[in-house]
């Protein structure tokens, strides 16, 4: 049971309720902005169910390893990614599956279940790490928005919204104010360890895929670590495999 733990949390990193209605009329305009500044709703639509191809490096035991990816999604509840993962002149294959209330991580011939208290994590991770992509479904009522005032990222003036919705952890985002462009997302979640931790996406060298802004650096931030991934393809995809979400073999 102790081959799931540090794999998922490898592939997790390695990536992309509140106050009512009545203050969507502030908040709205600003996430109008950021869906434009992206390409326009009916492109930023299309990644409802998407893919993506990038590269991470981390630190692990004073070495470098690098991942490559390749991930899938559709909606908010079935994610893949293929993962090789290359330390000290050997290369791994790990392979990760959210699919609904059930989740699995193949390494080698190897697979496991993940437990069931962990999938809120795993969720909640991917939701706040692909914020930009969500952007247009925002206008849904099951979503409700609330403006967070002004700051600074990266020396950036950026205008935030906390974004909440029944199923999932509170989502704060921050727009760049010129562009309109996201520039960050934070949520507070409880790892699987039971510990209180804020995770922290910093998005930014935007470029054009198929049309769609996006960020091709993503840096996320948690719990003192830091994970950089350089995103080289985007696109919306159409008719997926049955079996892309399914228990891998």
């Amino acid at each position: 049971m102790r081959l799931w733990p540090g794999l998922l949390a490898c592939c997790l990193f390695a990536l992309w309720a509140g106050p009512g209605r009545a203050d969507d009329a502030d908040a709205a305009p600003v996430v109008a902005k950021a869906v434009k500044a992206m390409g326009g709703e009916e492109k930023l639509a299309k990644l409802q169910t998407g893919s993506w191809k990038g590269k991470a490096t981390v630190q692990e035991g004073g070495q470098d390893v690098t991942v490559v990816q390749e991930g899938t999604w559709q909606g908010l509840t079935r994610f893949r990614m293929d993962l090789d993962i290359q330390a000290n002149g050997n290369n791994s294959k790990v392979l990760v599956v959210l699919n609904g209330d059930k989740a699995w991580v193949k390494g080698g011939e190897q697979v496991q279940d993940v437990p069931k208290e962990v999938l809120p994590f795993a969720f909640d991770l991917f939701y706040a790490l692909r914020a930009p992509h969500l952007l247009a479904g925002l206008k849904d009522k099951a979503f409700q928005l609330a403006p967070l005032g002004e700051v600074k990222v990266d020396d950036k003036p950026a205008v935030g919204v906390r974004v909440t919705h029944k199923d999932r952890k509170e989502l704060r985002l921050w727009f760049d104010k010129a562009t309109g462009l996201p520039l960050k997302s934070e949520v507070s979640l409880t790892d699987p360890g039971g510990k209180n931790i804020t995770v922290e996406t910093i998005y930014s060298d935007y470029k054009d895929f198929d049309g769609i802004k996006h960020p091709a650096k993503v840096l996320v931030k948690a719990d003192g670590k830091e994970v950089t991934l350089e995103v080289s393809e985007v696109k919306a995809e159409e008719g997926l495999d049955e079996n892309t979400f399914a228990k891998p073999t």
